[in-house]
């Protein structure tokens, strides 16, 4: 219901008028002693015609506004609103969002009578349901009546869905839903049975899938997090970050046929090389995108990416020091790759200057950004052996390493890049570049600055 929240006045004239369109406004009017004769309905105003969005926090303000001069008790602030809530459902047809926020239990019971008796809600598209109450209930209801819903959110501690009888409602409103596109639970228990029931149903309509949970164990409380985006019939991006599932469970993701699997983030994962190389192996010829954060590659991750990647134009990636020289063979064979970013498990001496070098190896005349985080410095001969050599025409070049660069520096990247560099990200110090240099450098770039995480 988009408006400003109006003051008491206009709350009193909008809310009597809006009852009247559908029901004698005397019957919920009398019952908290406040109507007012001097407000008659006119003219009968079509909100079906014009209420698409329909939030339950935001009509709530507008009665407790509607009714703040007089002493009206909670529990009935929190029933005129459903009531109010479910008029709407019942006679604005044309409904297209619904939102629905409370933890009243008779609310929660109110509302899901009037979705129990409404026929249909032909234009209803998304549902958002934050509430402890009534859930089973409503996946019932809505299974009969929104089956052409594309987002649906249920938010809340819901408990584990685990339990036979919730399990099954929740699939059934899953597969009464032939348009779904985007699918989100948070804050509640969850199986990778679900996500993969989800997946393999609607693949033809699904955009997104998030759920999250938190859990404890051993006193230590941890978030579980599966997200999916998906284009078109395609899975878009898979991001993964969890501490609880096993090496089975994320196993069933790699097995899964996805259609023309484009992107694919993974974060946070222990036991990530054999999941990685199963879905790399699958479905490698279409990846157009892969960052795997936190945990270092091996070998045989290194070796697969070469293999079958040969579409890839951006890799994000952690390596360590006994890998560079694979990860450069790797980078080269790689004829689409066009960004990069690499940072190191762990710091050891000259990690940039190995990697420089390595490269140097290689021509890479389609490299636009290169982005790397090492924890320590770099020096002039091995970054002018990289451009050189590789002769990269890179648009962006970003090092956080420590201590700060010198005019040499500088004046390296500029005599090798200045034709195509537009954004340059390094630590330095003003103490230490000279005036003359920086100017040279913000002639030449547009972005010059030491913030690496925007």
């Amino acid at each position: 219901m988009p408006y400003s929240i109006p003051k008491t006045r206009q709350a009193e004239k909008l809310m009597t008028i809006f009852i009247e369109c559908f029901t004698d406004a005397s019957e919920i009017l009398d019952e908290l002693g406040c109507l007012d004769k001097r407000i008659n309905k006119r003219m009968p105003f079509n909100y079906d015609d014009y209420l698409k969005e329909l939030d339950y926090k935001d009509i709530k303000k507008v009665v407790e506004d509607w009714l703040s001069g007089i002493n009206v008790p909670e529990a009935k602030i929190e029933m005129t609103t459903v009531r109010v809530f479910s008029l709407a459902i019942q006679h604005c047809r044309r409904l297209q969002t619904l939102n629905f926020n409370t933890e009243k239990s008779p609310a929660c019971s109110q509302l899901n009578s009037c979705l129990s008796s409404v026929q249909s809600l032909p234009y209803l598209r998304n549902f958002t349901w934050r509430s402890r109450r009534s859930y089973r209930q409503v996946f019932d209801s809505l299974s009969k009546v929104a089956q052409n819903m594309e987002s649906v959110t249920l938010h809340g501690n819901y408990g584990s869905l685990y339990r036979k009888h919730l399990w099954h409602s929740l699939i059934r409103l899953i597969e009464s839903l032939q348009q779904l596109k985007s699918f989100k639970i948070l804050h509640t228990s969850w199986s990778m049975d679900l996500v993969l029931k989800l997946l393999k149903g609607h693949l033809d309509t699904l955009e997104s899938i998030s759920l999250k949970a938190s859990k404890s164990r051993n006193r230590n409380s941890f978030v579980e997090t599966v997200e999916i985006q998906l284009k078109n019939t395609a899975i878009k991006k898979c991001y993964y970050n969890s501490r609880l599932f096993n090496n089975n469970e994320l196993k069933q993701i790699g097995y899964i046929r996805w259609p023309n699997l484009q992107e694919l983030v993974f974060s946070e994962l222990d036991f990530l090389p054999d999941v990685l190389i199963t879905l790399i192996h699958n479905h490698g010829k279409s990846l157009t995108s892969m960052e795997i954060g936190k945990v270092a590659i091996n070998s045989k991750v290194c070796k697969s990416i070469s293999q079958n990647c040969t579409s890839l134009t951006h890799l994000s990636i952690v390596i360590s020091q006994q890998l560079v020289m694979r990860v450069a063979h790797m980078i080269a064979r790689l004829p689409s790759l066009h960004s990069i970013v690499l940072s190191w498990e762990s710091y050891g001496f000259r990690d940039i200057d190995v990697l420089f070098n390595n490269l140097a190896n290689y021509e890479l005349p389609h490299l636009y950004k290169l982005q790397m985080v090492s924890g320590d410095r770099f020096q002039v001969d091995s970054l002018q052996n990289f451009l050189s050599k590789s002769r990269p025409p890179l648009q962006t070049l970003s090092i956080n390493s420590r201590g700060s660069v010198t005019d040499e520096h500088l004046n390296v990247i500029l005599d090798y890049l200045g034709d195509t560099l537009k954004k340059l990200k390094l630590n330095y110090d003003v103490n230490v570049v000279s005036k003359a240099c920086m100017e040279r450098v913000l002639s030449v770039v547009e972005v010059f600055d030491k913030k690496f995480y925007d």
